[in-house]
This record gives structure tokens, sequence and C-alpha cells, in this order.
């Protein structure tokens, strides 16, 4: 079976990993799988936000603040001169390599398709976070009869969910959610007033030695790739918009300028402006205040030829 590792370290000795959001937990059990199936792999924001059903942003946020805790070590994405756009690379991700006999590291072999799956149900991280503690419980108190216990205190201490209700509410979210296989649920529950009774414990049948299980893995990721194209779409849309509005005022500067000369405010055609704001994007706002400021300057036009279209006419050659 694919397993990656999860540390006793990790889920309940290191204070910073502990008070990370479920959304940030969630994040990086990812990397640790993709990190321990792969070794060093690239991945795109929006795929990671695709899966977990968060914003870019965040992502980028949570993956700062792993680099700050020395948890990763990444080549960050970035746009060469040709336009290409590399994906962030990540080359080492703690806690991802199963430790060596000896070693004296406690942990867990998590499987890996149990993740995926849930993502594939869309699950939020919250439910997520308590289906991997649970996991992780069971395995390090080696039961094998698939029935254990988990006290609520150890339960919050794990998933850091404050709330007794709403890890309730997301055990109960977690049991609702259609099996791993078949119409069956993947446990039962029982609540008592300090802990949680889990009865009939399973995991999922794995892709490497199940042509159907291997299938819908396939269909998770290409799911996640879809969302994360369309995420990426709409991402560039926004910053497109964000930058035209940028540019707005370049265009109330240049106005400022001819009027100086002209006395009189021009009223240029809109596809004149549109063509504007787009060489502003292209070039840059602080680029684009000097085009404008050596074209006023520039003594061999007349003023009255000093006009948006023939400044228009004047970007076509500049790079």
């Amino acid at each position: 079976m694919e397993f990656f590792p999860l540390y006793v370290e990790q889920m309940e000795e290191d204070e910073k990993f502990k008070k990370l959001s479920p959304t940030k937990k969630c994040y990086y059990f990812l990397m640790q799988s993709q990190a321990n199936k792969i070794g060093e792999y690239y991945m795109s924001d929006t795929d990671f936000a695709a899966a977990l059903n968060c914003s870019h942003e965040t992502i980028t946020a949570a993956r700062k603040e792993f680099v700050k805790n020395n948890w990763i070590e990444i080549i960050p994405g970035r746009i060469e001169k040709n336009g290409r756009f590399l994906t962030t690379v990540y080359k080492k991700v703690k806690w991802s390599k199963t430790p060596k006999i000896g070693d004296g590291k406690r942990f867990v072999q998590f499987q890996r398709f149990a993740l995926e799956k849930l993502l594939g149900f869309h699950c939020k991280p919250e439910i997520i976070l308590v289906y991997v503690c649970l996991y992780y419980w069971q395995s390090i108190k080696s039961l094998e009869d698939g029935n254990f216990f988990i006290s609520k205190k150890k339960m919050h201490e794990i998933t850091g969910i404050k709330s007794a209700k709403k890890i309730e509410q997301c055990l109960e979210e977690l049991h609702d959610i259609v099996a791993f296989s078949g119409n069956e649920r993947f446990f039962d529950y029982e609540i008592t007033h300090h802990q949680f009774k889990i009865l009939n414990w399973g995991t999922p049948v794995d892709p490497s030695i199940d042509s159907t299980a291997y299938s819908i893995q396939r269909g998770i990721w290409n799911d996640i790739k879809e969302r994360g194209t369309i995420m990426q779409q709409e991402k560039k849309a926004k910053d497109q918009e964000r930058k035209l509005k940028r540019m707005e005022k370049v265009y109330n500067f240049f106005v400022a300028e001819q009027s100086k000369i002209t006395g009189k405010k021009p009223a240029p055609f809109g596809h004149q402006i549109n063509e504007f704001l787009s060489h502003a994007v292209n070039v840059g706002e602080e680029r684009m205040v000097e085009l404008i400021i050596d074209f006023f300057k520039d003594s061999n036009t007349k003023s009255q030829k000093k006009t948006l279209g023939k400044f228009l006419e004047t970007l076509k050659n500049v790079k």
C-alpha cells in the first residue's frame, strides 16, 4: 500500500505545527504525501488551492510560514523573460520521509489514498483533519478490531479545533459521507461525556492493488487539475482588472499633461482609452509615466498634434 508518515513529533509535540489552522495542516499533509511519493516535485498554488477549496492567497501565505519555520525548502515560482511561468518547486519537506530503523522516531503510516479520497469528496479542511486525527490515533494505539476510544481532550489537542461542538459536527459530517467503496459507512461512532467511541473503523482499498480505486484516484487528480486551471484563469482575469484600475490614474496623468498644453480636456474615442490602458499594463506604471513626460517634452511635435492618438502611435516602437 502507498503511505506517507505522520510523526508523533509533528502531530503532538511541535507547538508551531499544532497551532496551524486546519487548512494549513491539510496543505502540509498534502505536501508531505507528494514529497514522500515523488521526492522533489512541482505543483502550482492554484492546484493546491483547488484541492483544499481555499484561496490562492491562503496557500502563498501558508508556504511563507512553512519556509520561515524551516519545514520546507523551495524554488519560488517565477515568470521568465519569455513570459513562461514556472511553478514552485518543493525540494524538501520535513517529516515526509519514513525514518530509518534505529532512528528512534515514532510515526504512523497514513494511507495516501485516504487523504486523496477526502479531497475528492471536496471535504472541508476541518473534516479532513478530524479523519486524519482518528486514523493517526487508532494507529498509535495499535488497535486491530476496528474499535477504539479517543478523548475529546485528545481530539482537541491533535486537531487544534477548540470547540467540542465543532468537532462533533465534523465527526457527523465525516460519518455521513459515502464510504470509500460501496454504500456502507467507513466507521460508526458513539459520543459519551468525555470521549468518542469509534466502531468498525475501515480504510479504502489501495489503488496499487485495485484497478477501480486507481481509476478513482486518477479522476480525483484530474478534477483538481481542472479546477486549478479554472482558478488560474479567474485569478489572471482579476489581476488584469486590478492592473487596469491602477493604470487609470496614469491615463488621468496624460489628460492633465495634455490639458496644460491645449487648455481644454480632450475627448478621445473609447477604443483609444482601452488601447492606452492595455499598453500601460504591458510596460508598467513607472515606464508609462516616463513615456508621457517625454512625449509632451518633445519639441519636434506641435502642441496641437500632441493627441492621445499620436501618443499611441509612438508606443508602437516601445518594447
